[in-house]
Parts: structure tokens; sequence; C-alpha cells
């Protein structure tokens, strides 16, 4: 069916440029004022890039930054190494983009470091290379119940589990569910990135920001760590707003996680984190959940720090 790949991803393109067209016609038709978030503590949009995706890096910022909910930041987390590559067209925001160096952690830029620095603040994070139309923020915000805190998320994956409580395969999992169950808090959605998510400050469990185990044990599923480490935590996920239809920019997605961790990636990280941290990590029957003990962080066992 390899010969079907070329005319969907036309057709997804198409589509794409007719979603974006709408929402600039949107924005022109219907101005907006942008207004504050009000949820207490500062809010922080975080990001991360590398220099395949820098030609169009510029055109996620743009929608960021024309959001109908204004973030107090949109942090944009870059290698040392990669910073002397970035183009005029990403510069050109000046202080309403705060360009961060960091260690270079992949895909992990995107959130770790602002944990380091920032983990008393809520934290969205999104990908580099998608359109994000500008109610999108007020959708996440607006479904945080601080009387029953959660991560909120455009876009989950149901995971199954099998008779024994372990997790079925990967590609087996449900994915981008929208049904009424998806809106509830809930311990067996894995909220996916690329929609945007939207964490509660401090979150996350301690192992969170310990590099070597997340490269150890998760090398390149960051979807599936974050959900591991906010569970560990007690923090589950639900859904927010219609279906996410992503407008990607052309030409970023050829070797990306999403294209290679379907499958057999995927399915070795969860193995990998049932084994650190317990079967009950993935058993949507586990309420509450049960974990293995983990290991104490040694001082050789690196922890990014600001």
């Amino acid at each position: 069916m390899k010969f079907l790949n070329p005319a969907i991803a036309a057709i997804d393109r198409f589509s794409s440029k007719l979603m974006l067209a709408y929402y600039d016609n949107l924005a022109i038709k219907h101005p907006i004022e942008p207004r504050p978030h009000g949820l207490g503590r500062p809010l922080a949009v975080n990001l991360t890039s590398y220099p395949p995706r820098f030609a169009t890096l510029h055109l996620t910022l743009d929608s960021l930054l024309k959001q109908e909910v204004r973030p107090d930041a949109i942090r944009l987390w870059i290698a040392r190494d990669d910073f002397a590559d970035l183009p005029l067209e990403v510069l050109k925001y000046g202080k309403r983009i705060e360009i961060r160096p960091t260690d270079d952690l992949r895909s992990y830029k995107k959130l770790v470091p602002a944990l380091a620095e920032h983990a008393e603040e809520f934290n969205v994070v999104v990908d580099d290379d998608a359109y994000y139309n500008r109610y999108w923020l007020r959708q996440l915000v607006e479904g945080y119940d601080p009387a029953n805190p959660s991560s909120v998320c455009h876009i989950a994956f149901r995971i199954r589990s099998g008779a024994d409580g372990l997790p079925l395969p990967y590609m087996q999992w449900k994915f981008d569910v929208r049904d009424e169950r998806a809106r509830l808090i809930s311990g067996d959605l894995l909220p996916i990135g690329l929609g945007g998510v939207l964490y509660p400050p401090n979150a996350f469990h301690e192992d969170a920001t310990r590099v070597a185990l997340f490269q150890e044990l998760a090398p390149d599923a960051d979807d599936l760590w974050f959900f591991a480490m906010a569970r560990l935590n007690g923090l589950a996920t639900k859904k927010v707003g219609p279906r996410f239809l992503p407008i990607l920019w052309p030409g970023t997605r050829e070797n990306s996680l999403w294209q290679n961790n379907r499958g057999v990636l995927n399915d070795r990280a969860i193995a990998k984190l049932v084994d650190r941290y317990g079967p009950a990590l993935f058993d949507t029957q586990a309420t509450p959940l049960t974990l293995q003990p983990t290991t104490p962080v040694a001082s050789h066992d690196p922890v990014l720090v600001p």
C-alpha cells in the first residue's frame, strides 16, 4: 500500500492549507485582544527545535504569539551548538520569545530544562512544526480544574491493558480518543505533545529530570516518559476541545520521532518503564497506583540543573 502514501500526503497538505487559510481569514475579520489566563501562577509555553526545522519555526512561533489567552512566557529551548544557526525570522521576535540555551537532550529539551528551572509554574509543551489556532491555549487553560488537578491535552491515546494488567502493544492502543470518557480525568490516557499538553505546577516525579535515566529507558519516547513521571506523582489526564487536526509545515516529519516511534521503539520504552517502575504504571485498572520503589538519585547519576 506504499503507493498510497504520496496521495495521502498530498491530501494532508491540501487540507492543511485550507485550514490555515480559514484561521488566517478569521483573524483578519475578527481580531481579538489577548486576555490574562487567570491560573494564579505563571503560565509558560515551551518548545524546542533543531536546524532541519529552523526554516519553518517562525510560523509556529507566530501562531503561539497570537493566542486568545496570553501566556506569561514562550520559551524556546535550543541546544547550545545550534544557537548560531537560528535564522533572523526567529530572532526577530526579540523579548516576546525567550530563547534559552540548554544541553542537547533532543526532544526532551522541550520540557526537562523548564522543569529544572520553573517546576512551580504551569508548563505547556508544544511541537515546533505545527500551527496552533488562537483558541488552542484557551481550551487547555479552561480545561484545568484547580480543585482536581490534572494534565490537560488536545490529543490523547487510550492505553489498553491485557488481563494480566500489562499494556498491550502500542499499536493496539486507541489513538486520538474523543469520547465522553476521555473528557474525564483518567489514568489510562496518554497525552500527545503534538496537540499541546498543559501540566500544573510540580506535576512530575523527581526522576523526571534524571538525564541518564530517560536516555536509558525512553530515549525516543518523551510522551511516554512524561506520562510515566506524571503518573508516578499521582497525576492523571483529560482531553479538551474538538478533534485537533494538526496543520504541519511541509517537510518537517520525514525523520521525526512521530514517524520512527510507532511500534517497536515505543514498545521497547514501555517494557523498560514497566521493568523499572512496576506493572501498575500502565495498568488501567490500578487505583490507587501501587508502584515499585525507585532507586535514589546517586551522586554520579546526572540530573539536569539550571
